[in-house]
Formats: structure tokens, C-alpha cells, sequence
């Protein structure tokens, strides 16, 4: 598995309040980015690499890293799949 996350270039998105809408320009499906799915997409902004993430995340919530981590790469394989994020 790779270790950095990245944004396609293919997408837009913004964050408005405690939500992030992901829009895919090619297509022009939109997605909606709630709790840790929102907080993990706006760490990528600074930093992206995966463990990384996940040992912040899981520093923010008080859960165990291995906890997180699988929770976090469930979202990972679905931003993916549906073409919003990239493994490098």
C-alpha cells in the first residue's frame, strides 16, 4: 500500500461549516464530508502523509492509533474508489 494521500486534480471542493462538499468534474457527481471524514480530508491540506494523519486524528479523539487507522482507511478506500482521493 502507498503512504500519501492526495487530491486529483479533477475535483473541487469547499468546506461550509461543519461540512465538506466535494464536487468531481468529470462526473459532475457531488459528495458530502461529515465528522472524522471532514477532518481527515482537511488534513491532507498540511500534511500528506497517511500515518501521519492517522496518528493526529487519533491524538484529537483520544482513540488508539490502530482504532483510527481502520476506520480512517475504510474512507480512504471510498474516496478512492469513487476517484476523490489518490494513493502515491
Amino acid at each position: 500500500m502507498y503512504n500519501n494521500i492526495l487530491y486529483p486534480q479533477h475535483i473541487s471542493w469547499n468546506s461550509l461549516k461543519d461540512s465538506i462538499f466535494v464536487f468531481d468534474e468529470i462526473t459532475n457527481k457531488m459528495y458530502l464530508l461529515k465528522g472524522v471524514s471532514r477532518e481527515f480530508w482537511m488534513l491532507i491540506l498540511h500534511n500528506n502523509d497517511f500515518d501521519d494523519i492517522i496518528k493526529t486524528l487519533a491524538e484529537n479523539k483520544n482513540i488508539e492509533y490502530s482504532v483510527m487507522r481502520n476506520d480512517i482507511l475504510q474512507i480512504t478506500k471510498r474516496l478512492v474508489k469513487n476517484n476523490l482521493l489518490i494513493w502515491s
